[in-house]
C-alpha cells in the first residue's frame, strides 16, 4: 500500500512536470521573440 502511495506520487509529480515544460517551453519561446522583436 505504501510502495503504491509513493508510486502514485512520483507518477503525478512527473505528470505536472511535464505539463510545467509543456508551458514554459512555448513561453520562453514566445517571450525570445518579443525581446528580439523590439530590440531590432
Amino acid at each position: 500500500m505504501i510502495s503504491h502511495d509513493s508510486l502514485s506520487k512520483y507518477r503525478q509529480s512527473a505528470f505536472s512536470m511535464q505539463i510545467l515544460f509543456a508551458f514554459a517551453l512555448p513561453t520562453e519561446v514566445l517571450c525570445f521573440k518579443i525581446v528580439f522583436i523590439v530590440h531590432f
